[in-house]
C-alpha cells in the first residue's frame, strides 16, 4: 500500500505509476491524481501541447499507431459517435478528405466499387436485367451490316483468355464510346480492343483518350 500526497488517499501500489526517480520506483501522486495534474496542465498550455504531441508522434511512429488501434478497439462507441459528429459539423472536409484519398488510392477504390457493384447486382436482378437490356438494344443500333462477326467474336474470345492466363479481369472496350454527348461509335472490329477491366472502368464513356490523341497527332 502507498499513500498519495495529493489526495491523501492510501492506495494499492498498482494504482501509481511507476518512477525510478523516487526510492520505492513509484510516483508520490496517484494515477487518477496524476492524469488530473497532466490534463489541467494541458488546458492552460495548449500550445506547449500540441507542439510535444507532434514531436513525440513524429518520433514515434509505430507506438503511436499501435496505441491509436488498440484506443480504437477498445472505444468503438466512442470513436463512431466521435467521428459521426465531426463529419456532420464539417460536411466540406468530410467530402474533400474522400476525394483526397479516392485519388490517392484510384486502384484500390475502383476494386472496392467492383465488389460493391457485384454486390449490388446480386440483390437488384431486375434494375440488371433492365440496364442489360438497354445495353444490348444500343449494341443493336450502333452495329453495321458490314461488320466481321468473327472478327468482333474474336476480341471477346481475346478478354476471355487474357483473363484467365493473366488472373486479371480483362473486357472489351469501344474504342469510340457506343453512348457519349460528343460522339457515338459503332459495334465493329475497327472500333474494338481488349483492355483490363479497371482501365475500362476509368475510362467509361470518356472521350479524352482521343481528344488527346489527335492533339498529338496534329501537335
Amino acid at each position: 500500500m502507498k499513500t498519495c500526497k495529493k489526495c491523501g488517499e492510501t492506495k494499492a501500489r498498482s494504482e501509481f505509476y511507476a518512477d525510478s526517480h523516487y526510492h520505492d520506483g513509484l510516483k508520490s501522486s496517484c494515477k487518477a491524481c496524476s492524469k488530473s495534474a497532466s490534463l489541467r496542465w494541458a488546458s492552460e498550455n495548449p500550445d506547449r501541447t500540441r507542439t510535444n504531441k507532434s514531436a513525440w508522434v513524429a518520433e514515434n511512429k509505430d507506438a503511436n499507431r499501435s496505441h491509436q488501434r488498440k484506443y480504437r478497439s477498445m472505444h468503438k462507441e466512442v470513436v463512431a459517435k466521435s467521428i459521426a459528429n465531426w463529419e456532420a459539423n464539417n460536411p466540406e472536409k468530410k467530402e474533400a478528405g474522400r476525394k483526397r484519398w479516392r485519388e490517392r488510392n484510384r486502384e484500390r477504390y475502383l476494386l472496392a466499387c467492383r465488389y460493391a457493384g457485384r454486390s449490388w447486382r446480386v440483390n437488384n436482378r431486375g434494375a440488371v436485367n433492365a440496364k442489360t437490356a438497354r445495353r444490348r438494344a444500343v449494341i443493336h443500333f450502333a452495329s453495321v451490316a458490314w461488320a466481321d462477326g468473327a472478327a468482333v467474336k474474336a476480341f471477346y474470345d481475346e478478354a476471355v483468355r487474357t483473363t484467365i492466363e493473366s488472373g486479371i479481369p480483362h473486357q472489351v472496350d469501344h474504342v469510340v464510346p457506343l453512348q457519349s454527348p460528343f460522339v457515338c461509335g459503332l459495334h465493329n472490329e475497327f472500333n474494338l480492343r481488349v483492355i483490363t477491366a479497371l482501365e475500362n472502368q476509368k475510362k467509361h464513356n470518356s472521350v479524352t483518350h482521343l481528344i488527346q490523341r489527335q492533339s498529338r497527332m496534329f501537335a
